[in-house]
């Protein structure tokens, strides 16, 4: 049978697209039926099939209905606590309607006076909450989405530090304990062999504020205070800090989520003593605020007139990341910078805004950023990440650029004179260095040498596409005579149309020019350089190729975690004029 919405095609215990969403409800009478009804149980009015009453919504947990002679159950729809405990085990298969009443299958299948059991019209609205907890299990890692419902993780909502930010805060940074459900157990899942996180979840109550509390509280500056006692009954799960215009300076503001303002004003007040600063504490709408006490009536001001959260900038912006994960930012370059420069400097002021996240999967921690609105001299309109994925497999270290001649173009008239002294001094001209830095540049050393660094001179390949790869070589070794003599000697290079390959070996020459293993098929490659083929630039860090397993070895009890880090890599995108994106990622097995 087909869905009736996007007719996709679907198994005969299929009670809901898994495409398109869409609801069956039907009988064995209506579209989309059994297609042979002869050969279907529905047909058989000689099956000796006894049926309980109809489901009781009050009824207990544990009672069952009998099973249809020739129906063997198998798993399918479940009730919450299937996932939860596993206690519950749900039948399925091609005739799972005939589990009406199983208290662990949908809702509301009951079979009409005749013994032929129907769907009944409401199915839609009540298999709806049991299919939502389904997609989250599979969205968020099964397992640990359950330790999630079970421990009531399930949070993300409520107000946000940039609700009590003036709207002139320059730049603002979130810490974020109760991000979404999915964003919960992917960071479980991702820390899972931390100590602490082992320590944690084995108590049964994985409070990631207490992780945070015993972090900090290791450094002994906020005295014997205890978590449980001193501040678990007042702190919240957010905190936000914001750098703010205060005329011709800055300032600061640090808001500090509470669900007990007098005791979190109290004990805020206390540690400010103790450390003898001159901060201000003051609450509102669910938060503690800190200031500087000079700057306190300025930022209450300012924040009486608007909030962060009220620019359509801030929020525009924030909501093109998606998922604002564990820890977000936003800045307003221009404005930044002017600060920081000063009005006088004469210095060319950074433009646009940027915002980032930190955010996590099962098995990668990523810091994604976009900038907006920047200067479009920064653009190149050439990707490939330096062509980074045609590097060999056994590549440990690498980095690319590309349109690398045509950024030097744009930047050359901020370089002056210097950049003339430069060239003369070793030889060359800014048609050798554009040639050299071509369309496409390559720089990679193999994982086999990365131990050996300290030790000699390692193995290091070059790839250039250059529109003048003839030059960029007589440039390379002109370069490469004048720094070292001794390594110019040892460059091998081979050009192949515009393609320039270069290495400090002919044995590595060889693997650079073999297509037949390529960094692109690795997946500790693809895992921290997902958008490779689209990027600018790129770095890339085979971790295990450097040896971080063995240190780990003698890492104690951070040893299984540092052992399971596989690849660290960054990337940025050219997304257009005036903006781009920019990641870089942890990547772990």
């Amino acid at each position: 049978m087909n869905c009736p919405s996007c007719g996709l095609e679907l198994a005969a215990a299929q009670l809901v697209c898994p495409r398109c969403g869409h609801a069956l409800e039907f009988g064995p009478d209506q579209p989309g039926a059994d297609a042979n009804p002869a050969d279907s149980p529905w047909a058989r009015p000689d099956a000796e099939w006894e049926w309980g009453a109809a489901p009781d919504e009050n009824a207990d947990a544990e009672s069952t209905v009998p099973v249809p002679d020739g129906v063997e159950p198998t798993l399918a729809f479940g009730s919450p606590q299937q996932y939860l405990t596993g206690s519950a085990e749900p039948p399925a298969g091609p005739h799972a309607q005939a589990w009406a009443g199983q208290p662990g299958g949908p809702e509301g299948f009951a079979p009409p006076p005749d013994g032929r059991p129907v769907p009944p019209a409401t199915s839609r609205r009540r298999l709806l909450p049991v299919l939502l907890l389904v997609v989250a299990l599979v969205l968020a890692g099964g397992g640990l989405a359950a330790a999630a419902l079970r421990f009531g993780w399930l949070g993300g909502g409520g107000p946000r530090p940039a609700e009590v930010m003036p709207g002139n805060t320059l730049a603002y940074v979130q810490l974020d304990l109760d991000p979404s459900l999915a964003q919960k157990a992917q960071a479980w899942q991702f820390l899972r062999d931390l100590p602490e996180v082992k320590a944690a979840m084995a108590s049964g109550q994985p409070d990631p504020r207490r992780l945070l509390w015993d972090a900090v509280a290791k450094g002994g500056d906020l005295g014997d205070d205890d978590f449980d006692t001193d501040v678990k009954p007042w702190l919240g799960n957010r905190v936000g800090f914001g750098v703010i215009e205060h005329g011709d300076r800055q300032t600061w503001l640090t808001a500090v989520q509470v669900t007990d303002e007098a005791k979190a004003a109290a004990k805020l007040r206390e540690w400010i003593a103790t450390s003898r600063q001159d901060y201000d504490v003051t609450t509102r709408d669910g938060f503690a605020l800190i200031t500087m006490t000079p700057d306190t009536g300025y930022v209450l001001g300012e924040l009486d007139k608007g909030s962060l959260s009220a620019d359509e900038r801030f929020r525009s912006d924030l909501d093109l990341l998606g998922d604002p994960g564990v820890l977000a930012g936003w800045a307003d370059l221009a404005a930044l910078t002017d600060r920081v420069r000063g009005p006088d400097s004469g210095a060319d002021l950074v433009k646009g805004r940027a915002a980032f996240a930190l955010r996590f999967s099962a098995n990668t921690l990523s810091f994604d950023g976009r900038l907006i609105g920047v200067d479009e001299s920064l653009r190149t309109g050439i990707t490939g990440g330096g062509e980074l994925d045609r590097l060999p497999a056994s590549t440990g270290v690498a980095a690319g650029v590309s349109g690398g001649a045509k950024s030097l173009e744009a930047a050359w008239p901020q370089f002056g004179d210097d950049a003339d002294s430069w060239l003369h001094r070793y030889g060359l001209e800014k048609a050798d260095v554009d040639a050299l830095l071509g369309r496409q540049f390559a720089i990679s050393v193999p994982a086999s040498a990365l131990g050996e660094w300290f030790a000699g001179e390692p193995e290091v390949g070059l790839r250039i596409v250059s529109d003048d790869a003839e030059r960029a070589r007589t440039a390379l070794h002109t370069l490469a005579g004048q720094l070292n003599g001794e390594l110019a000697t040892t460059l091998v290079d081979h050009i192949d149309g515009d393609v320039l390959t270069v290495a400090t070996s002919g044995g590595y020459l060889a693997e650079l020019r073999d297509g037949s293993a390529r960094l692109g098929t690795s997946d500790s490659f693809t895992g921290a350089l997902p958008n490779h083929a689209r990027a600018t630039s790129g770095v890339f860090v085979d971790l295990a190729a450097t040896r971080l397993t063995d240190a780990a070895a003698e890492m104690g009890e951070y040893r299984d975690f540092v052992s399971a880090l596989r690849s660290v890599g960054s990337e940025y995108v050219d997304e257009g004029p005036g903006a781009g994106t920019w990641s870089v990622r942890v990547v772990r097995s």
